[in-house]
């Protein structure tokens, strides 16, 4: 039994010093001798990193290239086997708004897709082009933040890659081929996988353009045109000169939102362009409104002439005139009760920087305790804004369009609605207000 246990100890060790050996002459063999038209370093390749193409381009291939494709079409094999760390920009148009399209992710890199196929009906096809804005969905519409992102495009077809639970806002901004300024906007806000199919109807709308009141009294004062929606940034603005009383212009809209808006402003920095919509006249050198903003009049419900009349502000006793330097009001958000100081206990007016500001009072024990903000209903250090607001609110006054026009713009109107804050909190709240200015008082 012994002897045979011997053999067959033997016999399995020859027999596997055999097979390994073999296995190794023809390792062997295959590195000395390759099949034709390969060498070892692309064998390995070939086994090892399939999606990388060889370095040796076929003879066949340089006779009869394939003929060169155009930018905006993306390759359907390159789609399937992208280069690995290299964006997919083919078709982009944005300008590199973070370092350059090299620090971009290729759309095939993302978990998830989703495309937005545009129909456009309206503008002629080749007198346009479209470029797609990326914006930081994390950013309210008043403080939108621009960014780059990558995307396929076929035609009027875009593919976007998105991370899972992403909502992407796309500004889709439509621009003139010869001129490249903006003709109109629209956009979409993309989940993952999604396939969105967005027509779009865009109308010329001839307006008659007529102005009430003497616009030589300001150094720039330009004629502005809004879309019917207002994005805080990216919103096309059409600024014209005015050299008369009375005029006509055409402007492109996306049928969908409405008519435009019109209103006339001073150009202060003469740029030709209202960057400073949203701020304070009170701000040194920005541009600010001379007449109200206002819509167009139809001729008919689907007439595509509108006509318009603005009225300057101090072209009329009833309406809002533009206030004098001396006489302009900022609001100062809450300023903390300091009871070794009587004086920060009351509501107060005070010159600072020779502007009259309305400083309210905040904190415990103050005549601001009644109303409450984020920071005070939640024991947090400090206060804020929400204090002047939520008074607003308790007086009942709108924080709407008309109200912050006359804040802007510092308007006789603005006036108004501090005198009427001033009598809720002396008249209904039985409270004191120091050193209320000499023009505030009836």
């Amino acid at each position: 039994m012994k002897k045979l246990f011997q053999f067959l100890f033997f016999t399995f060790f020859i027999f596997t010093l055999t097979t390994f050996s073999c296995a190794n002459i023809i390792d062997a063999l295959k590195e000395a001798f390759p099949p034709p038209g390969k060498s070892g370093e692309n064998i390995q390749n070939e086994n090892t990193e399939p999606n990388k193409p060889n370095d040796v381009v076929d003879d066949e291939q340089d006779k009869n290239p394939e003929p060169e494709k155009p930018n905006d079409v993306v390759d359907d094999e390159q789609d399937k086997n992208p280069e690995p760390n290299k964006p997919n920009t083919e078709g982009n148009n944005q300008e590199s708004n973070s370092g350059g399209s090299d620090t971009l992710k290729p759309v095939e890199s993302y978990p998830y897709k989703s495309t937005v196929n545009i129909t456009i009906t309206g503008l002629d096809e080749g007198t346009y082009f479209i470029e797609p804005l990326f914006f930081d969905t994390a950013s309210t519409i008043e403080n939108i933040i621009s960014y780059e992102k990558s995307f396929n495009k076929t035609d009027n077809s875009y593919t976007f890659g998105l991370e899972e639970n992403e909502t992407l806002i796309v500004v889709f901004d439509f621009k003139d081929m010869n001129t490249k300024k903006t003709i109109t906007q629209d956009y979409v806000e993309l989940q993952p996988n999604q396939i969105l199919e967005k027509k779009i109807e865009i109308i010329d709308y001839n307006t008659s353009v007529n102005i009430v009141g003497d616009y030589g009294k300001y150094n720039n004062p330009k004629f502005l045109i809004l879309d019917p929606y207002e994005w805080d940034i990216g919103t096309p603005k059409k600024v014209y000169n005015i050299n008369s009383n009375t005029f006509t212009v055409s402007t492109k809209c996306i049928k969908e939102y409405g008519l435009p808006y019109f209103v006339l402003f001073n150009d202060t920095d003469n740029d030709n362009d209202y960057r400073n919509f949203y701020t304070s006249r009170i701000s040194n050198n920005d541009d600010y409104s001379i007449s109200n903003k206002l819509i167009g009049v139809r001729e008919t419900e689907d007439s595509t002439n509108l006509t318009v009349n603005l009225e300057i502000f101090d072209s009329a006793t009833l309406l809002p005139r533009l206030l004098d330097e001396s006489q302009f009001i900022e609001i100062i958000h809450p300023v903390e009760y300091n009871p070794s100081d009587e004086t920060t206990k009351h509501y107060r007016f005070e010159k600072i920087d020779s502007r009259w500001t309305f400083l309210i009072p905040a904190g415990a024990g103050s005549d601001s305790e009644f109303i409450t903000c984020y920071f005070c209903e939640n024991n947090l250090e400090g206060h804020s804004g929400d204090h002047f607001w939520n008074l607003l609110n308790m007086i009942g006054i709108a924080h709407d369009e008309e109200f912050r026009l006359a804040q802007r713009n510092q308007t006789t109107e603005w006036h108004n609605y501090i005198k009427q804050i001033i009598a809720y909190l002396q008249d209904e709240k039985g409270l004191t207000v120091n050193n209320i200015p000499d023009f505030l008082q009836d």
